[in-house]
């Protein structure tokens, strides 16, 4: 048996040696022949890196924003209009110039600033959806924002936020659109479970029939004739926007045969459908009472039927869908049955695509990214092919870091990717909200991770939802400030105010 004192002499030992090493190569490594040891520095054996993290760096208060692209480019590419670059114009874009310094109620002196950043490129890519707030569209019929994104959205984060302020300032009630079944975050204020006869497949995963269909982010398919499977949602905080939804809209096609859909309110029946075949898509939608615990669908001998999507919401109002795709970097469009996409863009009146993408891109440390902005360029404009007059708005990368010799650093590929969706966005005629300048730049996250609260994850990648909150709340003000900003033209309405809140009182 080995005595403790002795294995503690051998790590001291072992710990001599390195320090020695790292005494005689302080540059943390040595090239003997065609091989490179890399060794731990002083520093770092001894503890020396930082007792504290280094604050991020922090944009001075009177600094010009910095030129997005670099002066030096390729003939070929497309150079932004900038003031900085001698090439702004005008006609070609209208300048954003939301300078209130209004601080955010949640903010904390850890993120970087409370100056508004200002969503880019408005002019054009989001008037469509500002003309539909501004005609009042949302108080007689659905507005829709469908939110695609990679992990940093998973669970309804960043979405739940700008759904909450939306909602209450031009109405509309309920989570929106969800899958039939239970994903491992979900929604406040909502509880989903299903029955075990359900097959769920994944947006991202190798399927030919998901990667066509699965525009809602996947799909729910069903092959028993003899089942009866069941979708039930139990809400957990009654008071939330989430769980006043008053109608269940269900998105369903490629059934071979009719089957009957129910409809039951805390464990008794309130309501019969048959859905009929369906080649492709087809809706059925189902009233119920608000007061509600607990909601279930039925579905009885169905044999094979796919479901696209779910949609808890209420008659009229705005909704901001959630759709998270982990691991995804959003080339997702362009796969599309395009007719489906069309046909559901239309069904769901969808006004504006919000898309969130680029963690699952930065850790290649590429030196060009002209091919993922020409791949991003082609997904905006399949997105607009399905419905044209769709505004989009690109989100910029959120800082990311590495480990660099013991310290924690930015990914140098982070300001190359943002200023690729940046391009992309200008070329295909989307706004840009610039993340990474919100969150502070450069080094950005150590700061947010260090937060007390922290607002990021020890992963140095992703925010906490705290901190999911924080960055929401800095779009959604850069949002509303855009189109308080926007000219709009002056025949447009005067918005309705929003919708009352649903009266528990009226039919299930």
């Amino acid at each position: 048996m080995i005595k403790p004192f002795k294995t503690l002499l051998f790590l001291l030992s072992v710990f001599i040696v390195f320090l020695g090493i790292s005494f005689f190569f302080p540059s943390g490594k040595k090239n003997i022949a065609k091989i490179t040891l890399y060794v731990p520095s002083t520093d770092s054996l001894l503890g020396a890196i930082t007792s504290k993290p280094a604050m991020a760096e922090q944009p001075e208060a009177n600094k010009k924003p910095p030129i997005m692209l670099n002066a030096e480019v390729d003939s070929n590419k497309t150079v932004l209009p900038t003031p900085e670059n001698g090439e702004f114009k005008k006609s070609m874009m209208k300048t954003d110039t939301l300078t209130r310094n209004t601080s955010l109620a949640y903010s904390t002196n850890s993120t970087a600033t409370d100056k508004i950043v200002p969503i880019e490129f408005t002019t054009e890519a989001l008037g469509s959806f500002f003309a539909a707030l501004k005609n009042g569209e949302a108080g007689s019929s659905q507005v829709r924002v469908l939110h695609f994104g990679d992990s940093q959205v998973e669970g309804d984060r960043i979405s739940d936020y700008l759904r909450s302020v939306l909602q209450e300032k031009y109405g509309g009630y309920g989570p929106g659109i969800l899958p039939a079944y239970p994903q491992n975050y979900q929604p406040y204020g909502i509880r989903q479970s299903a029955s075990k006869g359900w097959n769920y497949s994944n947006l991202l995963q190798p399927n030919e029939m998901v990667r066509k269909y699965g525009i809602l982010g996947g799909l729910s398919e069903t092959n028993d004739k003899d089942a009866t499977e069941y979708i039930r949602f139990k809400k957990n905080a009654r008071d939330a926007r989430n769980a006043l939804f008053d109608r269940i809209r269900v998105f369903y096609g490629k059934n071979d045969g009719p089957c009957m859909l129910q409809l039951l309110k805390d464990g008794e029946v309130a309501d019969t459908e048959i859905l009929q075949q369906a080649q492709t898509l087809a809706q059925h939608s189902f009233t119920i009472s608000p007061d509600a615990k607990t909601v279930e669908l039925q579905l009885v001998n169905t044999g094979h039927i796919l479901i696209y999507g779910l949609s808890l919401e209420s008659e009229r109002g705005i909704y901001v869908d959630n759709i998270p795709l982990r691991g995804s970097s959003g080339e997702i469009f362009t796969g599309f049955d395009h007719e489906l996409a069309r046909q559901l863009f239309g069904m769901l009146n969808v006004k504006l695509v919000i898309l969130q993408f680029g963690l699952n891109v930065a850790p290649g440390n590429l030196t060009s990214y002209d091919y993922y902005e020409e791949r991003l360029y082609k997904q905006v404009m399949a997105i607009k092919s399905f419905k044209p007059d769709v505004s989009v708005l690109i989100i910029g990368i959120s800082d990311m870091l590495r480990r660099v010799d013991g310290r924690l650093e930015t990914y140098p590929s982070i300001e190359k990717i943002r200023d690729a969706q940046r391009s992309a966005a200008f070329r295909s005629g989307a706004a840009f909200w610039d993340c990474y300048r919100a969150m502070g730049g450069k080094n950005s996250m150590l700061t947010w991770v260090n937060s007390n609260p922290p607002l990021g994850s020890m992963d140095y990648a992703h925010f906490t939802y705290r901190g999911a909150r924080v960055i929401a709340g800095k779009l959604t003000k850069s949002l509303l400030e855009a189109f308080d900003r926007y000219s709009f033209p002056e025949s447009s309405a005067i918005p309705t105010e929003a919708i009352a809140r649903p009266d528990s009182t009226q039919g299930g």
